[in-house]
């Protein structure tokens, strides 16, 4: 039997509520995650982001225009729980996909690395330690401490449990837009969010694999740890093939299943996001053009200046004098 709660009032504290015209400018905003984020396939990459929350619970809000090859960090001293927006499609991890029916489950700090497509939208609950031993006691429910630090992809049994959740954040984001971040919480509301997805967790879990197979899985693995090993090396796709034991179409197979590109078109794509980090925060003076894309594999200047606008909308020389 649930115990009862004191009614403690809390304010919501609206953290962000904005729309950013590029990543980067998404990226410096998140507040607790560490975000590396490559952007995949060519264009304009709008952004939106919402976190509001209490002492001890953050919700995240988040809505991405391209396709992304994720990388990052859940917040410190937090156990975060992910779940997509209903009709935002799904995202693919090594360890299984993740769609609009399931919970993705981090320990604090968690590493994480998934892909995305378009227009990617989702919530991520970051959560005390202190808060979840709490609501597992006054809800009497199971520890489940164990799932949270296993990185687990969780399908919900119920989805429309998910959806009141759901509808419950969509409600408080809009009021707390709506009345200028004077948004009243007691401390059941609080305690009901987080204990809804704890039900959930506790329940029946069914881990979805992604759908690839095993050698695909395998070959999959080598070629993330051999760019996560190597960031800023202008990888070639033969390269790439010879590290994992594979041969092109297999390497080609596997990155379309899981980026939706081709691995020339993400090798591609992973030198470019290199270049423009490097014109953004280069602290080399003076930095020139030709000498970073010289460094990321690019040795036709007119080719390479043609591919950037393509890609981020503005030519490597506008990017390089706004440093």
């Amino acid at each position: 039997m649930n115990k009862p709660l004191e009614q403690t009032e809390m304010n919501w504290t609206l953290f962000s509520d904005n729309h950013f015209q590029d990543y980067d400018d998404f990226a410096q905003s998140i507040r607790g995650w560490g975000v590396d984020f490559r952007q995949l396939k060519p264009g304009h990459s709008p952004a939106s982001l919402q976190q509001f929350g209490v002492p001890d619970l953050m919700v995240t809000r988040f809505n991405m225009s391209q396709a992304y090859d994720q990388r990052g960090s859940t917040p410190d001293k937090m156990l975060t729980i992910g779940f997509i927006e209903a009709g935002a499609g799904k995202v693919h991890t090594p360890d299984g996909s993740v769609s609009e029916d399931h919970l993705w489950c981090f320990s604090a700090g968690r590493e994480f690395g998934c892909s995305s497509q378009a227009d990617f939208r989702a919530f991520g609950l970051s959560v005390s330690e202190s808060l979840l031993d709490e609501v597992t006691d006054t809800c009497e429910l199971m520890d489940i401490h164990s799932t949270l630090g296993s990185n687990q992809v969780v399908r919900c049994q119920r989805p429309a449990d998910l959806d009141r959740i759901r509808q419950q954040l969509a409600i408080i984001s809009r009021t707390i837009r709506n009345s200028n971040n004077d948004r009243p919480a007691t401390q059941a509301h609080k305690h009901d969010l987080v204990r809804e997805l704890l039900e959930i967790l506790a329940g029946p879990q069914e881990i979805t694999p992604l759908k690839m197979t095993t050698r695909k899985l395998l070959v999959l693995r080598r070629a993330l740890d051999f760019l996560e090993a190597n960031p800023g090396s202008p990888i070639t796709v033969h390269q790439l093939a010879k590290e994992t034991g594979a041969g092109i179409r297999t390497l080609e197979y596997v990155f379309r299943d899981y980026y939706g590109v081709t691995p020339k078109a993400y090798l591609s794509a992973r030198r470019l996001a290199g270049a423009r980090r490097e014109l953004q925060w280069s602290e080399i003076e003076p930095t020139f053009v030709s000498d970073v894309a010289h460094r990321w594999g690019f040795f036709h200047l007119g080719r390479f200046s043609a591919d950037y606008k393509r890609f981020f909308g503005e030519l490597p020389s506008v990017t390089l004098e706004k440093k």
